[in-house]
């Protein structure tokens, strides 16, 4: 169930909520008020805290460890889809299919530099059938 709650939760919320501060928040409202405002204060006291240990053990929070430190954009819109309302979702929609739309572009601006480019784009079992077909057609063209 936690593992669940977790899962759901951005990278720096999973660093600064313990489960132990996930049952705090969960259990301030039943609280009296002046006893709520008090937890409510610690409980973000206890995150910063969360969050100033982690920065000073390990100070790089990446999705992955890359040589260029370069995460594609199209992950991170994809992280963030389960905050969006229903609007956001739709422009990250039209912003994903405008950024393949514009890889592809790049691409096929580098096929006429390297032609086996094209090819790259297609699966390990589509290039071999692209391969035999490409071989059928040459062996059947007379040499003139």
């Amino acid at each position: 169930m936690l593992e669940d709650t977790l899962k759901v939760l951005p990278a720096i919320d999973q660093i600064a909520n313990g489960n132990h501060l996930l049952m705090m928040k969960a259990v301030i409202p039943y609280l009296p008020q002046p006893a709520q405002q008090i937890m409510a204060l610690y409980a973000k006291a206890s995150e910063l805290t969360n969050i100033l240990g982690f920065y000073q053990s390990s100070p790089d929070m990446s999705v992955c460890s890359t040589d260029t430190g370069h995460v594609p954009l199209s992950d991170m819109l994809q992280d963030i889809r389960c905050f969006c309302s229903q609007e956001a979702l739709n422009t990250l929609d039209q912003l994903s299919g405008l950024m393949q739309m514009m890889e592809l572009f790049g691409v096929m601006q580098n096929a006429n530099e390297n032609p086996d480019m094209l090819k790259n784009l297609l699966t390990p079992e589509q290039q071999v059938m692209f391969e035999t077909c490409q071989s059928m057609f040459e062996n059947d063209i007379p040499n003139a």
